[in-house]
């Protein structure tokens, strides 16, 4: 009598080949989804860069668009009713969007993403900052500007680069990441 079936060692040795495969292919995986959320964040706040340069070129450079409560914006930020509320952009991966300054000392205009707990460690309640590009001081002590006329953009975050996508970080592209463990100061809404 011939048995038409799989011997336990055969078995035994797809599920350990089953096993090796899951541990290569999840965590890239898992690297992927978070780079696909950080791309979504970027894509949602970049379809309103046009918005904050026209702003700035009607109010003036030094003048950026808001959409937190009046009593939270700083120095140089205007309330600007056709953006949405910051909680308004939420998604399963987004908890706020909040424009206005970026730098409070250098002046330019940016769009804060802040993604929701439940994402990727390394990325829950991370914020990433897409801002204005500034121009290079040229005298000792002067301080960075905005760069007049330019539509540059830089993204500055404590995400890892792992889960960023190219846009922020190929140099090559005029978009430059800083990595330094905080951001300027926490945006509120």
């Amino acid at each position: 009598m011939k048995s038409k079936g799989f011997t336990l060692i055969e078995l035994m040795i797809v599920v350990a080949i089953i096993g090796i495969l899951s541990m290569i292919v999840l965590p890239a995986y898992q690297d992927y989804v978070a780079r696909a959320k950080v791309s979504e964040a970027l894509s949602i706040a970049g379809a309103y860069k046009s918005s904050i340069v026209e702003f700035t070129a009607i109010y003036g450079g030094d003048k950026c668009p808001s959409n937190r409560q009046s009593n939270l914006n700083t120095s140089g930020e205007i309330l600007d009713t056709s953006l949405p509320s910051p909680l308004q952009f939420g998604t399963a991966n987004i908890h706020a969007v909040i424009f206005g300054k970026s730098l409070q000392g250098l002046g330019t205009c940016g769009i804060w993403i802040q993604f929701n707990e439940r994402n990727v460690p390394g990325m829950a309640r991370q914020f990433i900052l897409i801002r204005e590009a500034q121009a290079v001081p040229t005298a000792p002590g002067e301080s960075a500007t905005k760069k007049t006329g330019s539509t540059e953009w830089v993204c500055e975050t404590r995400i890892p680069s792992k889960f960023l996508p190219s846009v922020c970080r190929d140099n090559k592209v005029s978009v430059s990441i800083t990595y330094t463990g905080q951001l300027p100061h926490d945006p509120m809404y």
